[in-house]
């Protein structure tokens, strides 16, 4: 988070563009809680966090060892349960993979073409294999919804003209950055909102799909929660099964604990 902050304030483009998709996505009433739908909405929020971690990964290096005798990139010979270490802050900085001038900030490394085209492990913040963090789905929408509401309140100040620092304990980070902020004023919150952002203020929202003919097929959804996301998931699909015919049933799964129905759809 800290380091997406420095790297909104070095870079105004960047940082004019996240704020076009706030005030765009999340509106200019703050009274307005942000929904799941709305965050994950945050494409170029999301693209800034990734980029962040890509050249500021809070875990720097991580551990492995080849199965069996292997021979990596044609010309490393690596014997079976040799312990190597991979640095982290050079494989975000490949070259070959990242281009030319890898230790430039550029979200749209993170666009939607340029993830599909990239090796899956040139990426690596969250560490690998099975000590990889298993909550790096929650932590990612956690902050977009964090960077999200501070861009929707605050003007971001660089008063010391900070420049990046990274201290190590358990993991990097930059050492003593702070700045300030202000609130946005009216005129500035909300000059980018468009039909999301209205309908988050509580406009009429648009007409619902069409019900189509039903063929009463069962389906019954089922979901844990602690934090509402996943109910909420449920019941978007359960609310589509039913527009498309579907006889459904939406349900906690501790009421089917035990006697999951043997026939019908779920």
């Amino acid at each position: 988070m800290s380091c997406t902050l420095y790297a909104l304030l070095k870079h105004p483009e960047v940082l004019r563009k996240a704020y076009e998709e706030v005030d765009r996505v999340l509106g200019p009433d703050m009274a307005v809680k942000p929904t799941y739908q709305q965050v994950t909405q945050l494409t170029y929020i999301t693209q800034i966090l990734k980029e962040s971690l890509r050249l500021w990964p809070p875990a720097p290096a991580y551990g492995i060892s080849p199965l069996k005798d292997e021979t990596i990139g044609g010309q490393y010979r690596l014997k079976k349960n040799t312990f190597v270490t991979v640095l982290v802050l050079a494989l975000h900085r490949d070259p070959s993979v990242w281009g030319p001038n890898p230790d430039a900030f550029d979200p749209e490394n993170f666009s939607r073409e340029a993830e599909a085209a990239r090796p899956v492990n040139a990426w690596k913040p969250f560490g690998n294999g099975q000590r990889a963090c298993i909550g790096r789905g929650f932590a990612m929408h956690e902050a977009a919804l964090a960077i999200g509401m501070i861009l929707q309140r605050f003007r971001l100040i660089d008063v010391n003209r900070y420049q990046m620092h990274l201290k190590e304990t358990l993991t990097i980070k930059p050492d003593g950055f702070r700045i300030k902020v202000r609130p946005r004023g009216e005129q500035e919150r909300g000059v980018h909102a468009g039909p999301a952002a209205s309908v988050a203020a509580g406009a009429a929202p648009g007409p619902r799909a069409r019900t189509r003919p039903g063929h009463n097929t069962p389906l019954l959804v089922l979901y844990g929660s602690n934090l509402g996301t996943a109910e909420e998931l449920a019941t978007r699909v359960a609310d589509l099964a039913e527009v498309n015919g579907f006889a459904t049933r939406l349900a906690p799964l501790d009421d089917f604990v035990g006697k999951l129905p043997e026939q019908a759809a779920s």
